[in-house]
């Protein structure tokens, strides 16, 4: 058998809508989450990372295209655009570097309509750079459309009780509505996911270096961890953080909360048995040392802080991330960084990992020197952004401050002395010159990172060739190129 490529294996595993707080290696020791803190003791786990927009579909177009959506123009979910195939770089620049490059699960680089199936997009797919694709829905969209997870479905006999689970939730317009999924562990989607992955796994080629993206619906609402996950946590055991009112802007109580809570920890708990299961066939595949494992979520969870759920705006519940990195060859254990890093970096170290000289950029720089060498700032601020209705909406996240402008509303906080951001800066005395520096930091930050196509333009004598010394040798020259473009000269 050919042995492993000499470049390492590269494999991304994303969540959606993890709590940054909920995980034991990130302090929450009530979540049991073993397989994530061995990953996080074995490399790096990284503090201060945060989503280059806190919701599914700007953050996604920007992994794929290494662009804030400032740039790659989706702001937010509700679109009914696809995702340009010559925007998405990632997989064509790993195909150049001789990677084979894979993606299973979520993708949300577009909205299908009702009934239509993943399989149909195809050539959609084959654009994007992937040699295989397998794009599978959200519990919530599952219903609406048609796929491989739908088919396997129909297999088992489950296809019209998860149906009919959907349906239930979808009533009244409230999608927290807490209890156990219909369907078994290795049925539910997060399980299927992480099946299809570890058969490509054990599948894919070793004489091509592999570059595999495994991107879980999950722990995204809805509240459906299959049993046992769902019955594992005591919702009266919960403990709900600080920033939690008394009842929220869909008026939970903290009771329901709990609930909640509960539930989602027995999510995180489901999922992390999974990505177990995608390091031991990771292991089986014999390159695990040369592998570059990365961990992440796209976005955060309020689950009732500051009176909220679910994502889509910039407190850390929501715009910061988790995120973690494995390599036993290139980074060392037991590493934690302070340093303040975005989503956009991923892209970066993804690049960097395969030997690609152009991963970098002024919005966006590989983690790999924080991770194999001190972990020193590499730059002094990251920002977030969202679009809605209302306008345009931007986060600036320096030292241990936090400015953010939503609806022309701006919020400040010292992280330090207020993690759960419970004490707004913007009225306290003094602090006029730090919003200041802010929105400078915002502004300079839009101004560097633009599209520019005028860069690297040469001048029309320049294009010509025009390289002579001398009117006389300069007017020879143009004259018999004129001439012969026309055809006037042999």
């Amino acid at each position: 058998m050919p042995g492993p490529s000499p470049s390492p294996d590269i494999v991304l595993i994303l969540t959606d809508q993890w709590n940054p707080r909920m995980m034991g290696c990130y302090g929450d020791a009530a979540v049991h989450t073993p397989h994530l803190d061995r990953l996080a003791r074995a490399g790096v786990r990284f503090d201060n990372a945060y989503a280059s927009s806190p919701v599914c579909m700007p953050a996604r177009c920007s992994l794929v295209s290494g662009q804030f959506p400032h740039r790659h123009g989706f702001w937010n979910n509700f679109t009914g655009l696809k995702f340009p195939a010559d925007r998405v770089t990632l997989f064509h620049a790993l195909r150049e570097q001789g990677y084979t490059t894979a993606k299973i699960g979520k993708y949300h680089l577009f909205n299908p309509e009702a009934g239509e199936d993943h399989r149909d997009h195809g050539d959609y797919y084959d654009a994007l750079g992937l040699d295989w694709a397998q794009e599978l829905p959200t519990p919530y969209m599952g219903p609406y459309l048609r796929n491989e997870y739908t088919r396997f479905l129909v297999e088992r006999g489950m296809l019209q009780p998860y149906i009919d689970d959907i349906a239930e939730r979808f009533v009244g317009g409230d999608h927290h509505v807490v209890r156990p999924s219909p369907l078994a562990p290795d049925e539910h989607i997060d399980g299927y996911v992480a099946r299809q992955a570890e058969r490509y796994i054990e599948d894919c080629t070793r004489e091509q270096p592999m570059f595999l993206c495994v991107s879980f619906p999950g722990p995204h609402t809805p509240f459906d961890a299959p049993r046992p996950y769902s019955d594992m946590y005591d919702p009266e055991a919960m403990t709900l953080a600080p920033n939690v009112p008394a009842t929220t802007s869909q008026g939970h109580d903290h009771v329901h909360i709990r609930r909640m809570q509960a539930n989602y920890f027995g999510k995180l708990t489901h999922l992390d048995d999974r990505v177990g299961a995608l390091l031991q066939a990771l292991d089986r595949r014999g390159n695990l040392a040369n592998t570059l494992v990365l961990f992440a979520a796209d976005h955060g969870e309020y689950l009732g802080s500051h009176g909220r759920h679910g994502k889509g705006d910039f407190h850390e519940e929501s715009a910061r991330i988790p995120l973690l990195m494995h390599w036993p060859e290139r980074i060392r254990p037991h590493q934690t960084c302070a340093a303040p890093v975005s989503w956009l970096d991923l892209y970066a170290t993804v690049l960097h990992a395969a030997g690609r000289d152009d991963h970098s950029t002024p919005s966006r720089e590989s983690l790999l020197p924080l991770a194999t060498s001190a972990c020193e700032p590499m730059r002094e601020a990251v920002f977030s952004e969202i679009g809605n209705r209302q306008g345009f909406n931007f986060m600036v996240r320096v030292g241990d401050h936090k400015w953010f402008l939503t609806n022309g509303m701006e919020s400040l906080f010292h992280l330090s002395c207020d993690p759960y951001e419970q004490h707004n800066l913007v009225e306290e005395a003094g602090t006029s010159d730090l919003r200041l520096d802010m929105r400078e930091r915002l502004l300079q930050f839009l101004m560097s990172d633009q599209e520019n196509h005028a860069a690297g333009y040469l001048p029309l004598f320049q294009r010509m060739g025009l390289q002579v010394s001398g009117q006389e040798d300069a007017y020879a020259f143009l004259r018999s190129r004129f001439s012969r473009i026309h055809g006037l000269e042999p």
